[in-house]
């Protein structure tokens, strides 16, 4: 993968592809996006050590886009903001990104609220800085007449959900709706097999998969109307690493930056389009961001 212009994306060094083995090997789950590590050149000769860490989570994070998808576009703006040029590793999964904070080989990682437990929450400053905005799908050979969503949950009650793990589920239960959790690729195959009724995904990771999974059957997954519910993507700095403090600083204040000069919503639109964006995007972020203060 090609660095970005202004935020390079290095491999791993020999050292940390030891350790995160390890880890990987102690701590797997299986993931819908896991991809090999990535190798360049260099890891033969100067060993450069990553500032921050991520997971896939295709397409926002991943390495099959020059920029690192979505997400690290938007890290990356907010960094550059600030005059930081700093140096983000993908890894294949989870695991390892969570197992290179905890070891402190890394000053931050990006993930979700989940990744982190309520006993470690105080040993991290947070900031949101993007939504994931879940959609439910039906598969429409599925269904022989229309598929009774009106406006509420309260209209699908007695039908099958699937959710991924760790996204809420009690407000679908309380419904009267069957529930279960899986990865995106196991949603989507029990939704095609008849075995679940309708799934819960954020939009642009069920495009992706869709496209990935099902090119001859795109029109067939049929995205219900309205926002089923959103999750904010976080980056977490470690209180424990001296550079914390400065880094965080400079991203929330590159983060304002860039929502007030309009290239956060640049850079939403380039990949959304207008008509698929909500409106009020940016004001939902906000509202999570006031909450890790």
């Amino acid at each position: 993968m090609k660095p970005a212009k202004n935020l390079p994306y290095p491999f791993l060094s020999l050292r940390n592809i030891g350790q995160l083995l390890v880890a990987l090997c102690l701590f797997w789950s299986d993931g819908s996006y896991a991809t090999a590590p990535r190798i360049a050149p260099q890891m033969f000769g100067e060993e450069r050590k990553a500032d921050i860490i991520a997971y896939e989570i295709a397409p926002l994070v991943t390495t099959n886009q020059t920029d690192g998808g979505l997400a690290i576009a938007i890290l990356s703006a907010a960094f550059n903001a600030s005059g930081q040029k700093l140096i983000i590793d993908i890894v294949p999964a989870k695991p390892l990104a969570k197992y290179a904070l905890l070891n402190n080989d890394v000053v931050a990682m990006i993930g979700e609220s989940q990744d982190i437990s309520a006993k470690e929450k105080n040993q991290f400053l947070a900031e949101a800085f993007y939504l994931k905005i879940g959609r439910h799908f039906y598969f429409k050979p599925n269904w022989k007449s229309a598929f009774p969503w009106q406006s509420s949950l309260t209209d699908l009650k007695g039908l099958r959900y699937g959710g991924l793990s760790g996204t809420e589920q009690l407000t679908y239960k309380a419904a009267g709706i069957q529930t279960q959790e899986g990865d995106v690729r196991g949603l989507f195959e029990k939704l095609r097999n008849q075995e679940l009724d309708f799934i819960g995904v954020p939009d642009l990771v069920a495009e992706f998969w869709i496209n990935k999974a099902y090119p001859k059957e795109q029109q067939e997954f049929v995205s219900v109307n309205g926002i089923a519910w959103e999750q904010p993507l976080y980056i977490f700095f470690a209180k424990t690493n001296p550079r914390s403090q400065e880094l965080y600083k400079a991203f929330v204040t590159g983060l304002d930056k860039i929502i007030k000069n309009g290239k956060y919503q640049e850079a939403l639109e380039k990949v959304y389009g207008r008509q698929q964006l909500p409106a009020d995007f940016i004001s939902r972020l906000q509202r999570y961001r006031a909450n890790t203060r």
